[in-house]
């Protein structure tokens, strides 16, 4: 008798969470563009520059990768740190030292037209909800790369 083995790859699934800047954004293009890897969401922090900037770059990341990336969900998620907030521009003024004003290196967006950012950004469900939601959804399948402050990863736990 024949046997037959099948080896079926399952994507793994991961959350990122960032405050996209240049190194993050090279990250998120590696993740969507990598075959064995499903992005379910791409949650934004406060961190590189205020959180709706880090979405904006999230999104600029994902126009720039492909059309079919857009179907990767972007949630906003806390602007400010759970604690001492003083460092908090000061941290940012020494990200625009290597990331710039707007967190991409002042970059003109080399893709044709403007980014759509209003239909790619959730603004319905904060960020740490959105991941205890994907986590409950999926469970023990949900990795979460960290790329950005932790305040996100707080909040959700």
């Amino acid at each position: 008798m024949k046997s037959s083995i099948i080896l079926i790859r399952m994507k793994k699934k991961i959350i990122i969470d960032c405050d996209t800047g240049v190194d993050d954004a090279q990250a998120i293009l590696m993740a969507v563009l990598t075959e064995d890897v499903e992005v379910l969401a791409i949650t934004c922090v406060s961190g590189n520059s205020n959180v709706e900037q880090a979405a904006k770059n999230t999104v600029r990341a994902l126009y720039a990768a492909d059309d079919k990336c857009f179907g990767v969900p972007v949630y906003l998620g806390s602007d400010q740190p759970l604690l001492d907030s003083s460092l908090l521009e000061t941290l940012r003024e020494d990200a625009r030292n290597f990331h710039g004003i707007d967190g991409l290196g002042d970059a003109q967006d080399a893709t044709e037209g403007e980014p759509p950012y209003g239909s790619v950004i959730n603004r319905s469900e904060k960020a740490a909800v959105a991941i205890c939601r994907l986590i409950h959804d999926n469970p023990g399948e949900v990795t979460v790369v960290a790329l950005g402050p932790l305040t996100n990863i707080a909040l959700a736990m």
